[in-house]
């Protein structure tokens, strides 16, 4: 299940501090939504408190990035199924965000997830765009769509947030980089 990634995640921040990294980033993000508002700071507090350094998950850091681009419509293309997808869909009403749009793969295993073609990304992306929407949101931190982000983003015209560029983003925000 989703929330077994989550079930130690003192003992392994504890682990990624024994290894001096600067901040800690909980990529999943099918997990740090499960529990609705306010679980992705519980999940930050678990891990702050236990490695003693900063820390972000992949709902927050969407957050902060619809937050900082002044996005408030947004198409999710995810990867995974319909229930978890409305956990991501929920969460983000939440926290003032519109869902106009939203299309789910069906992916049950995350393993599986890691071996599909980027290109399913982009072609995937592009069907869940719509012209009310102000960003596309693909999710899915195991699904390799850095690579394509770019060039979805100059096809549709908006800004594509996928799981891994809004992760490395907020990580760098929490410890001080202020880089676009």
């Amino acid at each position: 299940t989703v929330m077994r990634s989550v079930e130690e995640i003192e003992f392994e921040s504890r682990k990624l501090a024994d290894a001096d990294v600067d901040v800690i980033v909980l990529g999943i993000a099918a997990a740090s939504v499960a529990l609705g508002k306010g679980y992705d700071e519980t999940l930050i507090e678990r891990m702050e408190k236990a490695s003693g350094k900063p820390a972000t998950t992949a709902a927050t850091a969407y957050r902060h990035a619809l937050t900082a681009l002044g996005i408030k419509r947004v198409a999710i293309a995810a990867p995974w199924s319909e229930a978890i997808n409305v956990t991501m869909v929920n969460f983000l009403t939440q926290h003032g965000f519109e869902v106009v749009h939203s299309e789910v793969m069906g992916f049950v295993q995350n393993t599986e997830l890691g071996r599909v073609d980027p290109e399913s990304a982009y072609d995937f992306g592009r069907r869940a765009d719509r012209p009310q929407a102000e960003a596309v949101i693909i999710p899915g931190g195991n699904w390799p769509t850095m690579s394509i982000a770019g060039r979805l983003e100059q096809d549709i015209g908006k800004p594509v947030l996928t799981n891994n560029c809004v992760c490395i983003w907020d990580a760098l925000q929490k410890i001080g980089c202020r880089a676009s």
